[in-house]
């Protein structure tokens, strides 16, 4: 890794970031798969395509730092579909331990790890940094109020989907111009 790209994740990131894995996999892909009546390489799939498609409307998202922290997001979800993928949805919890493991020490772990692994590390690494350039744009003296906010952000972003617009033939450019309207 990039020397100035080093992160230190703490204890509270570290609990997200494995909250995140856990909602991706439990919601994501395995309530998901029960309720459309698809298996969950179905839901991989249709994933991965919704991904794609959003990751081509991101430039309606006004705000250039939301822009790249959801773009980061998107692509640490993607990462880690392909991940959970590989070795097999059945297996999650593992995969969160060694994502634990990972985590408690990028820098030393990098080099060792396969694709699916750097590709989410990489995207940690980008919204750690737009994380905190958007922190340093709206008061660093008010990080509580910047984390609800993302953290509204991106639940608005997924309910707004979910809810709403899966499976119009516009849906992503609805979401990014959605986002636009949520406020810190």
């Amino acid at each position: 890794m990039n020397e100035k790209q080093k992160i230190k994740l703490n204890e509270k990131i570290l609990k997200g970031l494995r909250l995140l894995g856990k909602g991706l996999v439990e919601h994501g892909i395995l309530h998901r798969s029960k309720l459309k009546g698809v298996t969950h390489e179905q839901i991989f799939q249709n994933e991965y395509s919704d991904m794609e498609r959003f990751r081509g409307e991101m430039f309606r998202i006004k705000d250039p730092d939301l822009r790249e922290l959801t773009r980061a997001l998107t692509n640490y979800a993607c990462a880690f579909y392909k991940l959970i993928q590989r070795e097999g949805v059945e297996n999650y919890k593992r995969v969160l331990d060694d994502l634990d493991e990972i985590y408690e020490d990028l820098d030393e772990k990098y080099d060792g790890l396969g694709r699916e692994e750097k590709e989410l590390v990489e995207a940690l690494k980008k919204y750690h940094i737009y994380f905190y350039r958007f922190l340093s744009k709206n008061g660093s003296e008010n990080s509580q109020r910047v984390i609800e906010f993302l953290n509204k952000f991106f639940w608005e972003m997924d309910n707004k989907y979910y809810s709403e617009l899966e499976g119009k033939s516009d849906d992503m450019k609805q979401l990014a111009e959605y986002l636009n309207e949520i406020k810190i």
